[in-house]
């Protein structure tokens, strides 16, 4: 997975989103900012990423007590060891070319839908969330988006180019069938002067 692992700059030049593995299990404190502002605290998962992990939780749950039910010596059987899930990949804004609006204040999440997320700085914010591994090759990813802009979470899909370039990234809407498309490439977060 890391060969998507890294700083993305969008089309518009304006921003750049740094791509990492988070393990499930760690607290992910993620990025602190290098203006030297408190670190930024992403311990709340998005209610879409609470939702999916709690249904795929129920349906194992449910898998293995049919599996149970179905031999005869289900009790008897040896229980599998589970193993830790695969990390997953996610993405916070590292870089904005204009962190503070017009009146000198820092640019807040002032979209988003839960209103205790308002004041969150749009530096720092968790934006790309869950995605996972979805093709033998490593270049498929699946998660989910947050668009600041509209304050929503999109079904998303990374697809990294063969070279390693370039990012497809998709925000999709109705389980896939509508889709907004857009190509990110490899950038270094400039230095100050």
């Amino acid at each position: 997975m890391s060969g998507v692992c890294g700083v993305w700059e969008l089309p518009a030049g304006d921003s750049m989103v740094r791509i990492m593995e988070v393990s499930n299990r760690q607290k992910r404190r993620l990025w602190k900012p290098s203006s030297g502002s408190e670190r930024v605290d992403h311990d709340a998962p998005n209610a879409l990423s609470s939702l999916t992990g709690w249904l795929a939780s129920r349906t194992r749950a449910i898998q293995h007590m049919l599996s149970d039910r179905a031999s005869s010596h289900g009790a008897d059987r040896p229980r599998e060891k589970k193993s830790a899930p695969p990390p997953a990949l996610c993405g916070v804004v590292a870089w904005l070319r204009f962190p503070r609006d017009d009146e000198g204040k820092v640019k807040l999440d002032t979209k988003n839908q839960n209103p205790a997320k308002r004041s969150h700085p749009i530096l720092g914010l968790e934006v790309l969330s869950g995605f996972h591994v979805s093709e033998r090759n490593g270049r498929r990813f699946h998660g989910t988006i947050y668009n600041a802009r509209d304050g929503k979470t999109y079904l998303s899909q990374l697809l990294l180019s063969e070279d390693g370039q370039t990012l497809q990234v998709s925000g999709c809407i109705l389980g896939g069938l509508l889709c907004k498309r857009e190509k990110w490439k490899r950038g270094k977060i400039p230095s100050k002067r």
